[in-house]
């Protein structure tokens, strides 16, 4: 998504989303805003609004075989047919596909293979496609490979240019930078004379310059050869560390078998000499428990006797003492009444008369009487006392024979117990030695685990050093070619000026003609390199490049012209250099595309009455207003200004704005321009709203209005745009998508005119071209944030694409319009300090052959 505002720029760079948009960078980050009108009321749009968007996606249907008769007797089916066509038509057809989302290597393959081993050349472009994507597998170059190959001898073009691809990245075959040209050049249709490159010839000054570049090549390629020397020696060196540690390898894994061995023994040993020991030990500790458990019992009858003893002591106790106070009270009563008896005796005797006399022997009866039951009681009581000393001596003893039990029981539990803890602690000591010569053995082991896993790692580094010394060193014996040295060096590409493709050092160079009054020019480039660079300067003057490998300079242009001299250096040593010659020459054609007034185009009139350009259409998709994730401010403003400009300047037949679009409105917009438009036709689809990467499957997706953060359902994935974009059957079609990250530019696989080049070849040039079936993909480019503002009311590259657009006053390729956009955006990303570089490549697998887009402005 883009930036919102410049003081934010810092903070979104890091939040700033990318897309890769088909495989080399159909994308569409945080773009602008777009109109929504309709389809210029065309009545089919109601019509398919009420299908289902899916419908519309393309798929690999295999059609049933047609009925065909053979004269009056004879009837046959003949084979399924197998064509790329949306899931609704397969539908209707009776056709027999999978869905889009479900297909995958095996389900595509099944519908093209037949038909590619029966030769079709068609079919066996598709087989190489499905082979170079994967489509839910590893990506299988060689065989691809294979299969362009049979497709491209045929002389089909888009298998050549696809080849040509391969040959370029050398994926699937060896790199080759001129098998991939001469592809390129079959697909174009382009014999050797329609690409000549433009050169002058140069004074002795200049040849002098270019003499002392050769004599620097060739120390180069002396250096080569000594670093082939190195690499060689480095190699062998290394072979020798691989071999020693591979032998302190073995050392390490004989030394853990030993290991291994002497533990399984010193184990085995321990187990004869400690097991019988701790057998009878546990079995003592087994005695001893179940003793001490019988003890504990025993105890517990004991006590339990002697609380019975004494319960019944103190009963009998309690019945004495009761005896004895029922005595005693007894004693009192009669001691009482004698005492009475006394005192009546007493009065009696003190009146004598016969009466008394006879009272008196009755009371001395009854005295006689209670002396006797006083004695027979205190006899009995001296009994009970006697008795009740008698239990309580017998309680003491009870009691003292208790405690002596109870510290007796003690006594033996303790020296139970003691015994029990000496056995536990053999026991311990013996499972402590057991862990002792584990832990042991476990401390070597892990030790040489260790050494065995530094020796493996060491193997690996070394062998991987080999493979990368082995890789450098074929690699440097392929470079003593002086024709591939140059696949050594950092590769200089020119935005503005256009540089024609050169692929050897010669006496010439490419001269660029600029009007007189012309007085400085700004130079903009890019520095690609697998190494860090030490240094790239321009006529002998540092210049300075940003992470991207991008540089800018202006140079002042005497009257007479001057050399501009490019050169790159690796930290490796390797250059490479770059020459072109600015000559101020009124009125002369150029070609080098930028949006300043510096360069005369080319009469339109020279070359639309001869070339037949064809109907243009656009569809231009922009979105402000998403229900779940940020809004975007200049998008609808930028579509607008753009559609206003392709209708009015360029006479667009049709422009289809979208504003605000989900995916409904964008797959049925699509689906549409696939049923109307023809070979004759070409088409601009702009797209401008947020992007996303599918984390799952890393693929690009564009993000329509109702799409959710976390919900892929209303995404669309680019492998969906492209299938869709190859069905169309418009001859050109150009993707413009004001992206956050393009992909990869592959300059050399887009043909294109030499700046010098007569009227005439240009003309020819455009006719073969203009044939040609292209599909093509312009972006903002790069991983940084592009800025949703900076150019107005517009973001920094719609303003530098409409700037382009208004300015141009002739036929304007695709390539031209790219550098002019790029050297506008580089020039303003650079005052806004950001890293933003657009990039122009065709669409992989989406039908391209070869050529360019051409836009055409109104006579």
């Amino acid at each position: 998504m883009r930036v919102g505002n410049r003081g934010e720029l810092k903070r979104q760079r890091k939040t700033r989303i990318a897309i890769l948009l088909a495989v080399i960078g159909l994308g569409a980050c945080g773009t602008s805003s777009v109109n929504n009108t309709s389809f210029s009321n065309d009545e089919a749009l109601s019509k398919a609004m009420a299908q289902s968007a899916d419908a519309t996606l393309i798929v690999d249907c295999l059609l049933p075989g047609k009925i065909k008769k053979m004269g009056s007797a004879m009837t046959y089916l003949t084979p399924r047919r197998p064509v790329k066509t949306s899931s609704q038509n397969c539908e209707i057809r009776g056709g027999e596909y999978v869905a889009y989302d479900r297909a995958n290597y095996k389900t595509a393959l099944r519908v093209w293979q037949p038909m590619a081993e029966q030769g079709d050349k068609v079919a066996q472009t598709y087989v190489g496609a499905i082979y170079e994507k994967g489509l839910g597998v590893s990506p299988d170059y060689t065989e691809a490979a294979v299969w362009y190959t049979k497709a491209a001898e045929q002389g089909y073009s888009r298998a050549q240019y696809a080849l040509g691809y391969l040959y370029e990245m050398g994926q699937g075959v060896e790199k080759d930078p001129q098998e991939a040209f001469r592809w390129y050049r079959l697909a174009a249709g382009l014999t050797q004379e329609d690409i000549r490159l433009a050169h002058v010839e140069l004074s002795d000054q200049e040849r002098k310059k270019l003499e002392e570049a050769t004599a620097a090549e060739e120390a180069l390629l002396k250096k080569v050869e000594q670093q082939l020397v190195l690499k060689q020696q480095e190699l062998n060196n290394v072979d020798l560390k691989i071999d020693s540690a591979k032998i302190n390898l073995n050392k390490h894994q004989l030394r853990l078998s030993d290991l291994a061995e002497k533990k399984r023994v010193a184990l085995a040993s321990y187990e004869r000499e400690a097991a019988p020991s701790l057998l009878k030990w546990r079995e003592k500790a087994s005695q001893l428990e179940a003793e001490v458990k019988n003890r504990k019992q025993a105890l517990v009858v004991a006590l339990a006797e002697l609380q019975q003893k004494q319960r019944l002591l103190k009963e009998k106790e309690t019945q004495l003492s009761t005896s004895i106070r029922s005595f005693e009270k007894k004693k009192g009563q009669l001691q009482e009444e004698k005492q009475q008896l006394s005192m009546k005796r007493a009065q009696v005797v003190a009146v004598p008369n016969s009466a008394n006399a006879v009272l008196v022997v009755e009371i001395d009866n009854q005295l006689k009487q209670k002396e006797r039951q006083l004695s027979d009681i205190d006899s009995k009581l001296d009994k009970q006392n006697s008795l009740l000393q008698n239990r309580g001596q017998e309680l003491s003893v009870l009691l003292s024979a208790v405690a002596d039990k109870k510290q007796q029981q003690q006594n033996e539990l303790n020296s139970l117990a003691k015994k029990s803890a000496e056995i536990k602690t053999q026991q311990e000591l013996l499972a402590k030695k057991r862990v002792s010569i584990e832990q042991q053995w476990a401390a070597e082991r892990a030790q040489h685990i260790t050494k065995l896993k530094n020796q493996t790692q060491l193997i690996s580094v070394l062998e991987k050093q080999q493979r990368n010394n082995s890789e450098k060193l074929a690699y440097l014996n392929r470079a003593q070619n002086r024709q591939q040295l140059a696949l050594l060096a950092p590769k200089i590409e020119l935005i503005d000026p256009d540089m024609p493709i050169m692929r050897s050092i010669t006496t010439t160079a490419p001269v660029f003609k600029i009007r007189e009054d012309i007085k400085q020019k700004v130079i903009v480039g890019k520095v690609i390199s697998e190494n860090d660079l030490l240094m790239v300067a321009m006529n002998e003057q540092p210049i300075e490049i940003n992470s991207q490998g991008v540089f800018k300079a202006t140079v002042d242009i005497p009257k007479e012209g001057m050399l501009v001299d490019i050169v790159a250096v690796d930290i490796g040593g390797n250059r490479s250099g770059l020459k072109f010659v600015l000559s101020p020459k009124q009125n002369m054609r150029l070609s080098n595309g930028v949006n300043e007034k510096d360069i005369i185009a080319s009469p339109v009139s020279d070359v639309i009455s001869q070339v037949e350009f064809g109907d243009y259409y656009g569809l231009l998709i922009g979105n402000n207003d998403y229900k779940h994730m940020p809004e975007l401010i200049t998008p609808i403003k930028d579509v607008e200004a753009t559609a206003k400009i392709l209708k009015e300047k360029y006479g667009f037949k049709e422009t289809i704005v979208l504003k605000n679009a989900t995916r409904y409105d964008i797959l049925t917009a699509m689906n549409l321009l696939r049923k109307k438009l023809t070979n004759k036709d070409n088409l601009v689809i702009y797209y401008a709203g947020h992007g996303e990467i599918d984390r799952v499957n890393m693929t690009g997706q564009w993000l329509p209005v109702d799409a959710e953060v976390e919900n892929t359902a209303n995404w669309i994935s680019n492998s969906s745009l492209t299938e869709l974009i190859n069905a169309i059957a418009a001859k050109h079609v150009l993707v413009v998508a004001d992206s956050c990250y393009s992909g990869i530019l592959t300059r050399s696989a887009l043909t294109q005119v030499a700046a010098s080049q007569s009227d005439q070849a240009r003309l020819t040039w455009f006719r073969k071209m203009a044939k040609k079936r292209a599909r093509l993909v312009l972006s903002s480019g790069g991983v940084a944030p592009v800025l949703d503002e900076g150019g107005g009311d517009h973001s920094l590259f719609s303003r530098a694409f409409l700037d382009a657009l208004e300015n141009n006053q002739g036929v304007l390729e695709g390539q031209r319009l790219f550098r002019s956009v790029s050297a506008a955006v580089a020039i303003a990303a650079d005052r806004y300090k950001v890293e933003q570089v657009p990039e122009y490549a065709p669409i992989r697998h989406a039908g391209h052959e070869s050529g360019d887009f051409f836009l055409v402005p109104v006579i």
